[in-house]
């Protein structure tokens, strides 16, 4: 995986000797105008501003004040899912976030959702409503993108399956989240006798999927053979 640096203070060694070794360094980037156009380690240091230069995997953001570097890379155009800071870069995250999957779920942040569902952020320009969310807004619980809803999960689901995903999707009975061509279903009854238990509670059965994948009286998912990108499920 192709990997930029920002930020070659004294974390960067860290990241330097800790890299697997699968990952190699292209390019580092620091605001500091007096490290830009030097070497460390062999690797060129740039402005941060030439980031959309690089073609690479991953940035890696080298500071205790990661956040603030997070923002100046979203108004550069940067993609949340191609950022991690260093402790989760040490974890593996990283490698999950550029997975194709993470390029979906990782929409922590949509700006215009933000500023159109938050009281009182009408009137901040981007920068500023980047800057409150990473340094309280989230804190606060407040919804930074549709996919943090219900709703924007499901959607997320269902556009993942359209890209060629697998989702399995636990306990469907009359109302299954995921409905797009390729997801899976378990319940503990087949679809004909779903459809039964519906009727009995004078609930509608049209949206019953007419084929349950897999199906076990006790619950017991070990009886399921393959493996999912997602497993979803949802009390409906």
């Amino acid at each position: 995986m192709d990997i930029v640096v920002f930020g070659v203070g004294h974390c960067f060694d860290n990241v330097f000797t800790s890299m697997n070794e699968m990952d190699r360094i292209i390019a580092c980037l620091d605001n500091d105008r007096r490290k830009q156009g030097g070497m460390v380690n062999g690797i060129k240091i740039y402005p941060v501003e030439e980031i959309n230069h690089f073609k690479y995997d991953l940035v890696v953001l080298c500071s205790m004040d990661w956040e603030k570097m997070m923002s100046q890379l979203q108004l550069l155009g940067v993609d949340s899912y191609r950022i991690c800071n260093l402790r989760s870069y040490y974890l593996n995250k990283g490698r999950q976030q550029s997975s194709e999957l993470g390029k979906i779920l990782d929409r922590n942040l949509d700006i215009d959702f933000l500023r159109n569902n938050s009281m009182g952020l009408n009137e901040l320009t981007d920068a500023e409503l980047i800057n409150y969310y990473y340094r309280e807004g989230y804190k606060l619980g407040v919804l930074g993108a549709k996919i943090g809803c219900r709703e924007g999960i499901i959607d997320v689901l269902n556009a993942f399956l359209k890209q060629g995903g697998s989702v399995l999707e636990i306990g469907p009975f009359d109302n299954p989240q995921c409905i797009t061509s390729g997801v899976k279903y378990f319940d503990i009854y087949n679809s004909d006798r779903l459809k039964e238990e519906a009727k009995k509670r004078g609930r509608h059965y049209n949206k019953i999927p007419p084929k349950i994948d897999y199906v076990d009286a006790y619950g017991d998912l070990s009886i399921i053979d393959e493996k999912f990108d997602v497993v979803f499920s949802a009390h409906n």
